[in-house]
């Protein structure tokens, strides 16, 4: 049992579950709002998915590289735009009907062409954030709504605006 817990928990079991307290109200509140607003974000659950990792970097990891603003906001931004154009340019509900089987060979090539592509951009402009994969593979193949768009430009600057707030009180608990 002594290797199943990190051996920091015994004496900072309270900051432990302070930052997984705030991350958890802070998606929970990211979450809530727009489901409420636009009931159709519990049906994107990749982008909701790659939302809740940027927040395990932002609360379990904030003094890391992939936790800065620059890099989450930039890294969400342009995989957010890069999942736009593959999700116009290769709609997969005309696929389907046009292409019969080889759908998903096309859906598969746009998707991982759309996290590769953003993986390149985030490494070239220094705005690397692993979680933002996950924007462009489920921005690619879902269709465009306002909904979708919204969900990601609020919120993850309702994330890292929660984050900037406690940022000197948060740890890194690796």
């Amino acid at each position: 049992m002594r290797f199943l817990f990190d051996p920091k928990i015994k004496h900072s079991g309270r900051r432990y579950l302070w930052q997984v307290s705030l991350a958890t109200v802070s998606l929970f509140a990211v979450v809530f709002v727009e489901e409420l607003i636009t009931g159709q974000i519990g049906g994107q659950a990749v982008i909701v998915a790659a939302i809740a990792s940027t927040a395990f970097l932002l609360f379990i990891w904030p003094h890391s590289r992939p936790s800065h603003p620059r890099n989450v906001l930039g890294g969400h931004a342009l995989a957010l735009g890069v999942g736009v154009l593959f999700a116009l340019f290769g709609d997969t509900e005309t696929w389907r009907e046009t292409a019969g089987g080889g759908a998903a060979f096309y859906f598969a090539l746009f998707a991982a062409a759309s996290v590769g592509l953003s993986m390149f951009l985030m490494a070239a402009t220094s705005t690397e954030h692993p979680p933002a994969a996950g924007t462009a593979l489920g921005v690619a193949g879902s269709p465009i709504t306002l909904d979708l768009l919204l969900f990601v430009l609020l919120g993850v600057p309702v994330l890292v605006a929660v984050y900037l707030v406690f940022r000197r009180r948060l740890v890194n608990l690796y």
